[in-house]
């Protein structure tokens, strides 16, 4: 079975302007971009909670103390900085 797709409003003089919002309709999904933006927000800290947990059970967890005392990667070895930067950026 062959299924078409069929665009019927391709015409640019067809095109009808879409009708504006409401004031309760902006509220509305001002509300949920706010939700999503906690959820998303709850979720990566939930990752990086997680990520640094296994990161201090396999011993790979590398202090801030360490990394400036030029410790190397714990996983490969190699150094962590390179000094080829400006950072912190000014």
């Amino acid at each position: 079975m062959e299924s078409a797709v069929v665009h019927e409003n391709t015409g640019a003089a067809e095109a009808k302007p879409m009708a504006k919002l409401t004031e309760e309709q902006k509220r509305r999904r001002a509300a949920k971009r706010a939700l999503r933006s906690a959820l998303d927000a709850e979720a990566d800290d939930q990752r990086r909670r997680e990520r640094d947990e296994r990161w201090k059970r396999e011993g790979t967890h590398l202090s801030w103390s360490e990394y400036v005392a030029g410790e190397p990667c714990r996983g490969c070895g190699q150094p962590m900085t390179d000094e080829l930067g400006n950072w912190p950026p000014p």
